[in-house]
């Protein structure tokens, strides 16, 4: 068995002798420990639509009919027609497209944007919205909803079926048609209620429907219908389900037809159950079976929205039954993160879009990508974020029972200075990335999360300078950042970002659909310093917090890398903080061995399973690591790993690195030829990490095929691909246990955080003691010798500041879309560069200079 031991990818001083790893960063002596896979929250009722086959109650009817208008009414077989044309396409309506109540949130409104806060209404007044002013628009005809089954129209006019089986629920997703609904309802109701559908009129427009409405307090929840009808294609209907616990409950069944409702009351069983009441508007005599598997595929305990044209904000989605809509407050220890990254897409890496690279000779990074593209950049990479990650990734995520994604975006996102000091030649050195370009479609990315009811981490992934070294923070090479001549002033410049992007995700809008940020990606604590990044940490804490208020509800959950450290290192840090998370990302990838180890054999601790070593290996060296964090720090996840047992995968080690697995990784870049065993083994191990890491972000969702094979060439980092081979899990919830099940013995995290911890009594309360030593700016920075701290160059803060505006829409709006600014009171200036100082190249100062004068603030 290898052994696990958790050596640095430390970054290279240069391109030319580099050999990167984008994802290099499992723990320092993390200790072995063990995971209890019981902490995870199994909610009652999570089985798929229509998963189980029923047995029929027997049904009660009644006998009371209404008079009849036409004497053709008499004949039993028009009588017969009524029934099955009537009733039963109505319900082909509702089975597709499924409507339930929306459950109030704790803390946000339904729209999303009709809370209001003192800080929501200012303006920084000089803020330049410069290009991202203008956004995909989004065009909504209708007050509209969905679910499995449902078909999606994109913005370049192509559809496709929303397939989602675990109770997900969609706003803004056209109605389908009556002629399509009757054909897939035919598939549904023949096996389960021995109904079958047929369109009434030659425009196939469904007159009548069908309401079950609770009116008992058995049933809990009551819903209000309104009648659906050829005239009305997007009024709302609810159904209910009496639930399974109550042993009758009283409904009524209420038939809606252009010539107004009746009603009658009816008792029935609610674990399945049928009715047979007679009498409608028109005078036929109307059937309903209602099986209790169509009631679950009705609610599941699920809730959904209607998407209003008028505002756009709509947060009553939810992507499976099991998961809080947007609307509703996520219970931190209770409700589990299950999610992907959205890696590649804002912010460009070699193995995940190999493409753009292998089209580019000598491009290592998205700064040599940016150069090298010349005049064609702005097309390239706009063609890029149009095609590499759209819509319906979106949707197949929700369908594949996950709730969360995490997205990194880059710094330039909000802008890039022209200017950021000289060469050791002399010259000027420009960031050359496309600047503000990308906004617009990171909100066109959170329209469609909010649309599919999927929350959003948003992870500011590059910084000024580089905080790593490595090709994913903008610049391959040396760490600039809190390290070096130029590490201060980049550590100033990094702050104004992460206020940018605070004041955003902080608007009424946007706090359901992006209830986390991640201030900054994967620092290497090993060369900056444990106390400078932690003196940081509080200062940007600090800085957002002032933003946002304090409590539950005020602003995003923040959350902090552990800077490869691991979670113990960070025990014990600022307590008293509001709402601030701990971020780890464990990789066996990235562990310094070859890790040759076979994944197609039995599996340790479990003879009848497969995956070799693997799966234990993550049990032990995750579980309790991130339980005992969850006690000792508060919220801890695993914002990344994979399935690469591995570093086998074109560019996985950078442009023309080398693996340390040796020979033989052509095996592991070509899915193709994987045996069932394999693909068994790695799913056992998938499901192994899932259940040890609780709460998680699998990186990355999808990898983008290279040029010279047509094919993804890194498929072990790939969730779509594996989702689509059998090697990622269908259901996200077959992980709860397996740990246990290779006999890893439960040590569980009781699902409590403290109060502050949340948001709750205490929050934001952090004692002096806990602070004492956190300075800022740092007494000391790797690189510069002892007492030149003072003298190193700083920015000046009289800049013009830069906003992120809101969407824009094609339809009228009367919603409130804010102005990219929550807190008005916040109207420092950005730091710039001062006048007359001649910096040293921000992105390369490690060996510079420290300018002689003219390069501090007024003051200092």
């Amino acid at each position: 068995m290898a052994s696990y031991s958790n050596r640095f990818e430390v970054p290279v001083e240069s391109i030319a002798d580099s050999v990167d790893t984008p994802r290099g960063s499992a723990y320092l002596n993390a200790p072995p420990g063990v995971r209890d896979s019981s902490a995870i929250s199994t909610p009652a009722e999570s089985s798929p639509f229509l998963a189980q086959s029923n047995k029929e109650a027997n049904f009660i009817n009644s006998q009371d009919t209404l008079p009849s208008r036409r004497p053709l009414y008499k004949r039993a077989w028009f009588w017969v027609v009524a029934i099955v044309a009537i009733v039963v396409v109505a319900l082909a309506v509702v089975l597709p497209v499924i409507f339930v109540v929306v459950k109030p949130g704790h803390h946000h409104s339904t729209s999303g944007a009709s809370s209001s806060s003192s800080g929501s209404s200012g303006s920084t007044g000089s803020g330049d919205s410069g290009s991202n002013s203008s956004s995909p628009t989004t065009t909504k005809t209708g007050i509209t909803t969905g679910g499995d089954g449902s078909t999606v129209t994109k913005d370049d006019g192509t559809t496709f079926v929303y397939k989602n089986s675990f109770g997900g629920y969609s706003t803004q997703i056209s109605p389908i048609s009556p002629r399509r609904c009757c054909s897939s309802a035919r598939k549904v109701l023949r096996s389960h209620c021995g109904l079958h559908c047929e369109h009434t009129t030659s425009l196939w427009a469904c007159s009548a429907t069908v309401q079950v409405r609770n009116i008992g307090a058995p049933c809990g929840r009551t819903t209000v219908g309104v009648c659906w009808t050829a005239s009305h294609t997007h009024d709302l209907l609810r159904a209910f389900e009496c639930r399974a616990e109550a042993a009758r409950s009283t409904c009524v069944v209420r038939v809606c037809s252009d010539w107004g409702p009746h009603e009658k009351m009816y008792n029935f069983p609610s674990r399945c159950a049928s009715v047979r009441p007679r009498g409608s508007a028109r005078g036929v005599f109307i059937s309903i079976r209602l099986c209790a598997s169509i009631a679950r595929a009705l609610t599941l305990d699920s809730h959904t929205g209607v998407s209003d044209p008028a505002n756009p904000f709509d947060n009553s989605a939810r992507p499976n039954s099991w998961t809080p809509p947007l609307n509703e407050s996520w219970t931190w220890g209770v409700d589990r993160i299950n999610g992907v990254n959205i890696g590649g897409l804002f912010v460009i890496e070699p193995f995940i879009v190999p493409q753009l690279f292998e089209q580019n000779a000598g491009t290592v990074d998205e700064w040599t990508l940016s150069v090298a593209l010349g005049d064609k950049l702005q097309q390239t990479i706009e063609d890029h974020y149009n095609t590499f990650i759209t819509e319906e990734d979106i949707a197949q995520i929700a369908g594949a029972g996950l709730n969360w994604i995490r997205v990194p975006i880059p710094f330039w996102a909000i802008e890039k200075w022209d200017n950021v000091g000289v060469d050791a030649n002399g010259a000027t050195v420009a960031e050359p990335f496309l600047a503000r370009t990308c906004w617009k479609y990171i909100l066109r990315l959170l329209g469609w999360a909010r649309k599919y009811g999927i929350r959003v981490n948003l992870d500011l992934h590059t910084i000024p300078g580089s905080q790593n070294g490595y090709n994913h923070s903008g610049k391959l090479g040396s760490i600039n950042w809190l390290s070096g001549v130029m590490g201060l002033a980049n550590a100033e410049r990094s702050l104004d970002y992460i206020r940018i992007v605070a004041e955003f995700v902080s608007q009424p809008e946007w706090r359901a659909v992006v209830p986390m940020f991640s201030m900054l990606n994967e620092p290497f604590l090993h060369d900056i310093g444990n106390n400078q990044v932690q003196s940081f940490y509080l200062k940007a804490y600090t800085m957002v917090r002032e933003i946002t208020g304090v409590g539950a509800g005020n602003g995003p959950m923040i959350t902090i890398h552990d800077g490869f450290t691991g979670p113990a290192n960070w025990a014990g840090f600022l307590p008293g903080a509001d709402r601030l998370a701990l971020d780890t990302h464990p990789y066996f990838a990235f562990d310094g061995q070859q890790n040759r180890e076979p994944v197609n054999i039995t599996a340790d601790g479990d003879s009848t399973q497969l995956g070799g070593q693997w799966p234990l290996q993550a049990c032990n060296s995750w579980g309790k690591s991130l339980n005992d964090s969850r006690s000792a720090f508060g919220v801890t996840m695993a914002g990344e790993f994979s399935n690469a047992i591995n570093d086998c995968g074109l560019y996985v080690n950078g442009v023309g690195g080398s693996a340390r697995y040796g020979a033989g990784c052509e095996y592991w870049q070509d899915a193709s030829g994987w045996s069932d065993e394999t693909k068994q083994g790695l799913l056992n191990f998938a499901l192994a990490s899932m259940d040890a890491l609780g709460d998680w972000f699998f990186w990355t969702w999808k990898i983008g095929n290279s040029t010279t094979t047509n094919s993804v060439q890194a498929p072990l980092w790939s969730y779509q691909l594996g989702l689509e081979n059998g090697w990622m899990p269908t259901d996200p919830r077959q992980a709860l246990g397996k740990c246990a099940s290779l006999g890893v013995a439960p040590a569980p995290f009781d699902g409590t955080f403290q109060s502050w911890q949340t948001g709750g009594a205490g929050a934001g309360t952090i004692a002096p003691s806990a602070t004492a030593d956190l300075v800022w700016p740092p007494t000391s920075i790797t690189s510069v010798p002892a007492g030149s701290v003072t003298a190193l160059p700083q920015y000046t803060a009289t800049g013009t500041l830069s906003t992120l505006p809101p969407p824009t829409f094609s339809a009228t709006v009367t919603a409130s879309v804010g102005n990219g600014w929550f807190d008005g009171a916040d109207n420092a200036p950005a730091v710039t560069a001062i006048s007359g100082c001649t910096y040293p190249d921000a992105w390369d100062a490690d060996n510079a200079q420290i300018p002689l004068s003219g390069c501090l603030p007024a003051g200092r």
